[in-house]
């Protein structure tokens, strides 16, 4: 039974200043979520692309996301 679930939005690279921080950082906050003492919860990475280091669980689930993220200058300059 799943008593609680973990929704971690990961930006895209392209918005990005460390990738390899960003991604040890992710890595890091998932294992601290994993190491809990109840496994009744998943943790759900949704992303552009993939990190550099895969944390690997049957708790961890990666979801691709398929769109580009909303450019508020894009819009401004439209007119």
């Amino acid at each position: 039974m799943i008593a609680v679930g973990f929704v971690i939005a990961f930006k895209p690279k392209r918005n990005s200043k460390d990738w390899e921080n960003d991604s040890a950082l992710l890595y890091a906050t998932i294992e601290s979520i994993v190491n809990q003492k109840s496994q009744h919860f998943m943790v759900y990475v949704v992303h552009h692309e993939l990190p550099n280091q895969i944390f690997e669980s049957k708790n961890v689930t990666y979801i691709k996301f398929h769109f580009d993220f909303f450019d508020i200058g894009k819009i401004e300059n439209a007119q």
